[in-house]
């Protein structure tokens, strides 16, 4: 795994973030060492799976990013027969998802194709998951895009959400980002690489508030909407159609 060092050094304008070869090449241990038990949540996002799609079910990840979570499901799930599709509008990281599905041995082939959350295929889906990538969809389109998944899932279908949050309130939106970024810099990141990326991600990773993702999947038309996992600026949600 290629170490992140990509904001060590240099000037990050705000909105300069970019999922480009730099970022895919060390994606995996960015993730792990900025998300929050992000491992975590990826078994727990297995285990929905193993409890709610049948055994020749869909399963859609979009922003597949490198292909992380599709792999793991890929193992746990390999006395099934589920159909697995990663979407994701970076060329970059579907070459590296394809690259590491290529490593490992198991029983389902996986599809990752380009794509956007707006206009992905997701027909007939049991599963879909969205982990950390609403929050960089515009604001204005979200509602959209989760109508949009709650229309092409099937009856007990679930949608897996997972987002870095914002808090209404002053004191703990401080907090959490104080707390937060001390977990960065527990993981080996410098304060000015936490900064840097920081200001790279200002304006293109928008969070919403735990009451804002709630009310737009019930807006959606989810009526089974609950919390899987949560840590301060961080939660997935599980709504069941």
């Amino acid at each position: 795994m290629n170490k992140d060092e990509v904001f060590s050094a240099g000037n990050f304008t705000p909105g300069s973030f970019k999922f480009n070869d730099e970022v895919a090449t060390v994606f995996d241990d960015m993730a792990t060492r900025c998300i929050p038990y992000y491992h975590e949540v990826i078994h727990l996002t297995a285990q929905a799976a193993a409890k709610f799609v049948p055994d020749s079910g869909k399963i859609y990840d979009l922003g597949c990013s490198t292909g992380s979570t599709l792999i793991y499901l890929a193992k746990y799930l390999k006395d099934t027969k589920v159909n697995m599709t990663g979407y994701d509008p970076a060329p970059a990281m579907l070459t590296k998802a394809r690259e590491k599905s290529n490593v490992f041995t198991y029983s389902h082939e996986i599809n990752f194709d380009e794509g956007v959350c707006q206009t992905a295929d997701i027909s007939d889906a049991n599963m879909v998951i969205m982990n950390y990538t609403l929050q960089f969809v515009d604001a204005t389109k979200r509602n959209d895009v989760i109508k949009k998944i709650y229309d092409n899932l099937k009856p007990g279908g679930i949608f897996i959400l997972s987002e870095k949050l914002r808090e209404p309130t002053e004191e703990f939106e401080s907090f959490n980002t104080e707390t937060y970024e001390n977990f960065k810099a527990g993981n080996g990141y410098s304060f000015l690489e936490i900064a840097n990326k920081r200001q790279a991600l200002e304006n293109i990773l928008v969070p919403q508030s735990t009451e804002d993702n709630v009310s737009m999947l019930t807006r959606a038309g989810f009526s089974k909407v609950d919390i899987l996992f949560k840590w301060l600026n961080f939660a997935t949600f599980i709504a069941i159609k």
